[in-house]
């Protein structure tokens, strides 16, 4: 439909992978129990989403470009009226939007780093 079935699978994989290779071996505990010293569960979720906003974005981006490729390949449904064929550009380029954005505001002067 917008792109092969096997670059939709190998976008997931590649979002698991920096996960797994990246993320993880930064980190030194698994993504669940990050934060897990904090009591309230809606807390500790919302301290997760914040700490990981930038990987928790290109993961939703990746699924939204994936999902109607890998949905078209397993059912016989046609997401061309509801999609359009510049959905990947446009959540790619949100996505850039926000990653810009995120990290200008995450960005502090040398005086104010911790």
């Amino acid at each position: 439909m917008f792109a092969n079935p096997i670059w939709s699978v190998l976008i997931l994989g590649g979002v698991i992978a920096l996960y797994w290779f990246v993320i993880r071996p930064r980190l030194e505990v698994a993504f669940s129990a990050t934060y897990a010293h904090i009591d309230d569960f809606w807390a500790r979720q919302w301290a997760r989403v914040v700490a990981f906003r930038s990987y928790i974005a290109s993961v939703v981006a990746a699924v939204l470009i994936a999902a109607p490729d890998i949905i078209v390949a397993i059912a016989p449904v046609d997401l061309s009226g509801i999609i359009g064929p510049k959905w990947a550009p446009i959540v790619s380029g949100l996505l850039a939007a926000f990653l810009a954005i995120n990290r200008a505001f995450s960005t502090k002067p040398d005086s104010e780093r911790a």
